[in-house]
């Protein structure tokens, strides 16, 4: 389904469908209005509530409180944007070849970006996945030198073996 603007046959306006974009762009812009609004009356009064708190507890607020604003703008760039260019597109006759796999990896790139948001952002959680991933990674790297050195210890064994000489006379051929 496209939103042209006008039939590309007879080159007649279709009111319908520049109804629909306007429709969807004041609603859109309506919602983030409010979700502005929102934020911003939120940030005030956290502010003043917040005063007679503990340092740590101002430090969890305030890192909560960017969580959010940055899980509200995540999804406006990475899920909203690119449908509103699609939308917009055939309405002002622009052309573009763009390869629609760009567009499907950022819609399923939303679900993992909110769990990077949170571990990133609120410092408790990006530290235990920062020990978590140093504890995997050092595991990975004992295993390798655990498996090198026994490798090492294979082929020492092998090579003292063969050089062994044989207890009924002559050498051993292993």
């Amino acid at each position: 389904m496209a939103l042209l603007a006008y039939d590309p046959s007879s080159g007649m306006v279709r009111w319908g469908n520049v109804a629909g974009i306007f429709n969807i762009s004041f609603i859109v812009m309506f919602l983030y209005g409010i979700m502005i609004f929102c934020g911003w009356s939120m940030y005030y009064q956290m502010e003043e509530k917040i005063q007679n708190f503990s340092e740590e507890l101002k430090k969890h607020q305030k890192q909560f409180f960017k969580t959010l604003v940055l899980q509200i703008t995540a999804p406006t760039i990475i899920l909203f944007t690119p449908v509103f260019v699609i939308i917009l597109m055939p309405f002002f006759d622009i052309e573009v070849s763009v390869p629609s796999g760009a567009f499907l990896c950022s819609f399923s790139l939303y679900p993992a970006m909110d769990s990077i948001i949170v571990m990133y952002v609120v410092s408790q959680y990006r530290q235990t996945a920062k020990n978590l991933f140093d504890h995997f990674w050092r595991a990975v790297k004992d295993y390798k030198h655990a498996s090198a050195t026994v490798y090492s210890a294979i082929a020492t064994t092998t090579a003292q073996v063969v050089s062994h000489p044989n207890p009924h006379g002559g050498q051993r051929n292993l």
